[in-house]
């Protein structure tokens, strides 16, 4: 059983997906507390994202933890993040791949994006299609995130930055995305969006296109900015 979906890049851009997995391994008891529920078809949104990005920007790096957040909640500081000791390791080897990668990118680039994807219920018609989450501009500056903000409404969608409720960035973007050429945002996709496949793709492929031109025009120092 594997517990992690890792792929290495060639742009300044790290994507997360701590809680898209479904494995259920027959040696981990679930958690007791706190939310379990799984941010479902994360995972696909986050591989065509990819996808998109090959053509528009470039190869992203991405880290994906595979086991059901029922069990393990990947962003969440270790304390918090499971019940089960026999879990630590999982949770050691996604933050361990996650890291690695973030200073990879740093090392390679000078820059970072790092790109924490999630998933909402939606609030139905003229609700918001994302939020974006950058624990009150501590890992993003505002004038940063406006712009990805027009930049991803430019494409025709909904979006909304969360600066005091549920959907303000977690422990992910905290712990990675405190400066020294880190920048990071958490993302969370309504509902309608992750289960309409149409509306998946589509929004994939706009996304892609807003992170390529946030890069041209945000990111700075040795970055290679053309795709590879």
């Amino acid at each position: 059983m594997e517990s992690l979906l890792r792929k290495r890049g060639k742009i300044p851009l790290v994507i997360s997906v701590p809680h898209g997995g479904m494995e259920e391994p027959e040696n981990l008891f679930f958690r007791g507390s706190g939310n379990r529920r799984a941010d479902m078809l994360t995972l696909d949104l986050a591989a065509g994202l990819a996808g998109s990005l090959e053509t528009a920007w470039g190869r992203p790096y991405l880290v994906a933890g595979l086991i059901r957040r029922s069990i393990i909640d990947y962003n969440r500081p270790p304390e918090e993040a499971y019940e089960d000791p026999e879990a630590a390791r999982h949770y050691l080897i996604f933050h361990r791949a996650l890291e690695e990668s973030v200073g990879e990118c740093l090392e390679k680039h000078g820059a970072c994006l790092l790109l924490d994807i999630h998933g909402c219920r939606g609030a139905g018609p003229g609700a918001p299609h994302v939020f974006l989450g950058t624990g009150k501009c501590a890992a993003m500056s505002p004038s940063a995130v406006r712009l990805l903000t027009d930049l991803i409404a430019g494409e025709g969608w909904r979006v909304s930055h969360d600066t005091g409720g549920p959907y303000r960035g977690g422990f992910i973007i905290r712990h990675y995305a405190s400066g020294d050429g880190v920048m990071g945002v958490q993302l969370e996709v309504s509902r309608e969006v992750r289960l309409e496949p149409v509306l998946r793709t589509r929004f994939s492929s706009s996304l892609a296109r807003s992170l390529a031109a946030f890069g041209r025009m945000q990111l700075s120092g040795n970055v290679k900015l053309s795709p590879t």
